[in-house]
């Protein structure tokens, strides 16, 4: 049998918000002499552990690396990710990319890079002081690509993928410049029945408030930080800010979230799971498998051969 190859090779689990990336990824890692790197864009923020479903037990790369208020970007996480596989590399290791954040994803095995234009100040506050029903209908009109990608439910994204677009005419989905990585890739992606993905992702969302997500949003809340920030905008956080809004201080101390949140949560979060799902199923080259052990006999014959 060929002794397997590290070197140079690239694994990349990925899949719908609670499919189980990370549960495999922990097998996976064990089996191969592989070493995680996060491709979740949420996970990179300190203190936002519970609504991102951080797991604190295995080690990961490109995780609590950014306090919730300062910016991060995708050139940044590009640039941090291929440090962090050369570097597993020279250890002899192999290097597992696991995440949901299929724009992490490309960025890293197409070597793309997004537009990386000096803000529009004048034009994004224009842009930011809009509801966001009104931004999404003129993205759609605008950028309609964009529109079907990005989270449209996050209103940073949105501004920032019209300011793109009106400023330069292009998409920030385009692709500006590839720099073909010097790596092979095998991208496998976690294929679960719709219905069973969709109990996963209730379970969890009650899993996150009895873990205490809403003492978490709290925590920030009280704290008087922003959340219109992007660290905010994963799905849980701005539900329950939102509802924060509506109360005095002395009522938030004693707050409880309602089934309606609850619900409307998971709900969100199934919409997400959709979105991803979409954009994944794009990529031609992912293979898709519903257990671990053809995860396993894929990385066999892809390192050995």
């Amino acid at each position: 049998m060929k002794k397997p190859d590290h070197s140079k090779k690239l694994i990349v689990i990925l899949g719908p918000t609670a499919s189980g990336k990370t549960g495999w990824a922990k097998e996976l890692v064990k089996e191969f002499k592989g070493e995680i790197i996060s491709a979740d864009s949420r996970q990179v923020y300190r203190g936002l552990d519970i609504g991102t479903a951080k797991d604190k037990k295995i080690p990961q790369f490109l995780v609590d690396i950014k306090e919730p208020n300062q910016k991060f970007d995708i050139s940044e996480y590009q640039k941090l990710a291929y440090q962090k596989t050369e570097e597993i590399w020279k250890r002899g290791n192999l290097p597992f990319l696991v995440g949901g954040t299929g724009l992490y994803i490309s960025a890293v095995i197409d070597g793309y890079l997004l537009p990386g234009d000096e803000p529009d100040l004048e034009l994004r506050t224009g842009l930011e002081s809009r509801n966001l029903a009104e931004l999404q209908k003129q993205l759609e009109k605008l950028d309609p690509v964009a529109y079907e990608k990005i989270d449209i439910e996050n209103k940073r994204r949105v501004v920032r993928a019209l300011e793109v677009k009106i400023k330069t005419g292009k998409s920030i989905l385009e692709k500006r410049g590839l720099k073909k990585p010097d790596f092979d890739v095998l991208l496998i992606g976690i294929d679960l029945p719709r219905e069973e993905l969709y109990q996963k992702i209730n379970q969890r969302v009650l899993e996150m408030i009895d873990q205490g997500l809403v003492e978490e949003v709290k925590k920030f809340y009280l704290k008087n930080y922003d959340f219109s920030q992007e660290a905010f905008s994963g799905i849980g956080y701005r539900q329950i800010a939102n509802d924060l809004d509506k109360l005095s201080k002395g009522e938030i101390e004693n707050y409880q979230i309602s089934q309606e949140i609850i619900e409307k949560i998971q709900q969100e979060t199934r919409n997400y799971a959709k979105r991803q799902l979409t954009w994944f199923k794009r990529d031609k080259r992912i293979k898709w498998v519903g257990s671990l052990d053809e995860a396993r006999k894929l990385i066999e014959d892809f390192l050995t051969s």
